[in-house]
């Protein structure tokens, strides 16, 4: 009966520990791209957040200069459509 030892060669050793380097450098890679854009994602749903704001802002502005002023009325049409995007 033959045991297998556990125990690794001087270059099993080395290319286990390569393949654990190799492992950890592209855990850190893709971890460092996911904090990226979890950051790019958290700043696009604040501007998202102003722009609509904004647009709850303008929307009464822009509805009652539409209508005390001599506009073509396919031109109010045109912006009733995008106040209600």
């Amino acid at each position: 009966m033959q045991v297998k030892s556990s125990v690794r060669t001087g270059e099993d050793f080395k290319q286990y520990v390569e393949l654990l380097r190799r492992k950890s450098s592209t855990y850190k890679a893709r971890k460092q791209e996911m904090d990226n854009m979890t950051d790019k994602y958290t700043k696009l749903l604040h501007t998202q957040q102003l722009l609509e704001e904004q647009i709850i802002d303008l929307k009464p502005q822009c509805v009652a200069h539409s209508t005390n002023s001599n506009l073509h009325s396919g031109h109010i049409s045109h912006m009733k459509k995008l106040l209600q995007m």
